[in-house]
């Protein structure tokens, strides 16, 4: 699925108020033809108890407020307003209105609706948001015609960009100062996959690398994982040390920053579906792996390592000034740290 991370390239990043005005209080016809669908507000309501329930445990995360959410259709959007948590259940309440065939965002970006599920930051605060496709945007795409359990799917989706709102407010910092540091404008999660996928060279190693972090992740056998991760961890600086040479060192920063951005979130929704539905390591990886996107692909696979050699990573990864994943498995290791490892 596309899950997107982005950063406007803009003086400051940050948000709108919410428009707290509830359905009932609107007037006129737009009103009441923007009404949630049952089905998309009960997968919404369940995500958000998994979230709570499941992956900020499995996060080790303290529970803090909820960002803003914004949920859209082919004609309306709907905000969260507010969510009652009761013994029962989790319950959303929603401030729905109309749009004109395109969104317009906190971070002051407009998009015709699409499938996807984006977290960014808001215009005037820098407050994360997270934005979500409904259920019958995903399914009328064909991409996904085989795609069997649609509210695991939007669950674990919802539970990625969650994830995510809890690391902006520290890397969306480092970001911002790489962005600016290699003259980039906006960015997203794929910067690095776009720039330089089409060197057969690079794409081979990124390849190869996620190959080898999958099958340390996988292996039950602690010697074999522990090569495995190694031979990765050298191709990773070899590969950098090539392409990511001189001025354009840089690139090794940002892409450390989207792989373990995208690698904790990634890890969030494998664990979230191994836990909620305590189904297999196998089928938990086979529900969230998209080998279309290089950040959450290998990202994944750096994160599924680091939680089988290095206890309680998630303390350390959520911290003011968190490492690289790369630079945890290298102690680990024993692996000597290379000059572009990406350390912040």
């Amino acid at each position: 699925m596309r899950l997107r991370l982005v950063i406007l390239a803009s003086a400051g990043l940050a948000g709108c108020a919410m428009n707290r005005q509830s359905d009932a209080n609107r007037v006129g016809p737009t009103a009441r033809a923007c009404v949630i669908e049952d089905y998309d507000r009960k997968w919404i309501d369940r995500a958000l108890g998994v979230w709570g329930q499941v992956t900020l445990p499995a996060l080790k995360l303290e529970p803090a407020p909820m960002p803003l959410l914004i949920f859209f259709d082919r004609a309306c959007e709907y905000r969260v307003v507010s969510i009652s948590d009761s013994a029962l259940r989790v319950s959303a309440a929603f401030d729905s209105r109309a749009y004109d065939q395109v969104i317009a965002l906190p971070n002051g970006a407009r998009f015709s609706p699409e499938p996807l599920a984006l977290t960014s930051q808001a215009q005037t605060d820098s407050s994360p948001f997270v934005t979500m496709a409904l259920a019958p945007i995903w399914r009328e795409n064909p991409r996904w015609i085989s795609e069997r359990d649609w509210p695991l799917f939007l669950r674990r989706s919802l539970v990625h960009e969650l994830t995510h709102t809890r690391q902006l407010p520290v890397m969306g910092r480092h970001l911002n100062d790489v962005r600016a540091e290699l003259h980039l404008g906006s960015i997203d999660d794929d910067i690095v996959q776009e720039h330089w996928g089409t060197s057969d060279a690079f794409r081979a190693s990124v390849k190869r690398e996620t190959y080898l972090l999958f099958a340390a992740a996988t292996t039950r056998d602690s010697a074999e994982r522990r090569a495995f991760a190694r031979d990765a961890i050298h191709l990773i600086q070899a590969r950098r040390d090539i392409f990511f040479a001189g001025e354009l060192a840089p690139w090794a920063t940002l892409e450390q920053i989207f792989l373990d951005m995208e690698g904790v979130a990634q890890w969030a929704a494998f664990e979230t579906v191994r836990r909620e539905t305590r189904g297999s390591a196998r089928y938990a990886m086979k529900s969230v792996r998209d080998a279309s996107y290089w950040s959450q692909e290998e990202g994944l696979a750096l994160y599924l390592v680091l939680d089988a050699l290095v206890p309680d990573w998630q303390k350390r990864m959520f911290s003011a000034a968190p490492p690289t994943s790369l630079a945890l498995l290298q102690a680990a290791l024993a692996v000597p740290v290379g000059a572009t490892i990406g350390q912040r």
